[in-house]
């Protein structure tokens, strides 16, 4: 990286983190909305009972699941 912060190597290197920041942004937008449909998915099947919603989150087993790193 060079000493000018105006240079085309540092401003590529700012557009670039810019695009990572916003990807991750629409990223955790996006698994929050599915997030809340899938509780709401399963408020609806359950006819709004809490406890058959929370016997059906028992069921789900997530141990096994690997979140890789950026």
């Amino acid at each position: 990286m060079s000493a000018d912060p105006t240079s085309a190597e540092s401003v590529e290197e700012v557009a670039e983190e810019a695009t990572d920041r916003r990807l991750q942004i629409e990223l955790g937008t996006g698994a929050a909305v599915a997030a809340v449909f899938l509780v709401l998915r399963m408020l609806a099947v359950a006819h709004w009972d809490w406890h058959t919603v929370a016997a059906i989150a028992d069921t789900f087993d997530l141990s096994d699941v690997e979140i890789g790193h950026m």
